[in-house]
């Protein structure tokens, strides 16, 4: 759907004229706005106006159009109280597990013509979760490696939460104890199972495609030219030194801290 100029409301693309007020329509008018508020690049729109609308022009041309319609992304207006409130609307509902890219399509696609860089700063302002620390260990089902990583977060951050959640792994029973000292506070600590953390168990899901997925193939590789089998003592400590190391590398700590950045 996309809107008619003179009275804003929607309109099929292949109509002729707007139910509403009368108004005819110019297809290729209605298309180009309506591709360009979905958000796609230059070079789809212009396949999708051959493709699906029989109007061919190039690139060039397109942008011309675009500027005598007063659209572009270089210079965007928009109303930055009414996108907070959409943006709150969003992080408020089913939105809330959404990252900065799928904001900003939802916004796009609603016609909200906002730059990355200002959206990034209205994420911050509006919901300042993020990730307090992202580390790697050769261990993880260790309490101590776990507690160490923990008091190492709380000394950086100088401060421990008000609140821990875990799931009900052994390897989290000093970390619970600790924060529950550190807070005087017995309920200053929950366990609950991996899937109700919703938010940070999609974090994961997204960190392993994008990054986790290549070392996870690597040691596969390793495996299966039978360097290595992984629970042999004996094998595990045969494997080259900077293999071994890998976990505790200066480029994949390097590389994971970036990832927690971005």
């Amino acid at each position: 759907m996309a809107n008619c100029d003179t009275c804003e409301r929607e309109v099929a693309l292949d109509d002729n004229f707007c139910c509403s007020c009368g108004t005819e329509l110019c297809h290729e008018t209605i298309a180009i706005k309506y591709y360009f508020k979905q958000g796609y690049e230059y070079n789809t729109i212009v396949e999708f106006l051959c493709k699906f609308h029989g109007i061919s022009m190039c690139v060039r041309t397109l942008k011309n159009r675009l500027k005598m319609l007063g659209l572009g992304r270089k210079s965007m207006d928009f109303n930055e109280q009414e996108v907070r409130e959409r943006i709150m609307r969003e992080i408020d509902g089913p939105g809330s597990m959404s990252g900065y890219r799928s904001m900003l399509h939802t916004l796009q696609r609603e016609g909200y013509m906002v730059p990355r860089q200002t959206l990034e700063d209205l994420l911050k302002e509006l919901d300042p979760r993020k990730i307090l620390w992202l580390q790697l260990s050769r261990s993880n089902n260790n309490p101590q490696v776990i507690l160490r990583l923990l008091l190492n977060a709380v000394d950086a951050c100088g401060g421990c939460p008000r609140k821990l959640r875990s799931d009900c792994g052994t390897e989290n029973g000093l970390a619970a104890a600790t924060q529950c000292y550190f807070t005087n506070n017995e309920q200053a600590h929950i366990y609950g199972t991996s899937p109700h953390n919703q938010r940070i168990e999609g974090w994961w899901s997204y960190f392993r495609r994008s990054r986790a997925n290549w070392w996870i193939n690597f040691f596969k590789d390793l495996m299966e030219r039978e360097v290595f089998t992984t629970g042999n003592d004996l094998e595990m400590s045969s494997v080259p030194h900077e293999q071994q190391k890998l976990s505790s590398s200066a480029t994949s700590r390097s590389q994971v801290s970036q990832f927690a950045m971005f």
